[in-house]
C-alpha cells in the first residue's frame, strides 16, 4: 500500500488516507528485516 525510503533515525508513517484495520510495517535495513502489526481503528 506505502512504501517510503528512511532518510532519518526517526520518520512518521502517514496511514490517515488508510481505511480502519490491520496492517503490517515492515522495515529492511542493511540487510536486516523487522515486521510489526499495526492496527488502524
Amino acid at each position: 500500500i506505502l512504501q517510503q525510503e528512511i532518510r532519518h533515525a526517526k520518520t512518521t508513517v502517514d496511514l490517515s488516507a488508510q481505511p480502519a484495520g490491520s496492517y503490517i510495517l515492515s522495515i529492511s535495513l542493511a540487510g536486516s528485516h523487522r515486521s510489526w502489526k499495526v492496527i488502524k481503528e
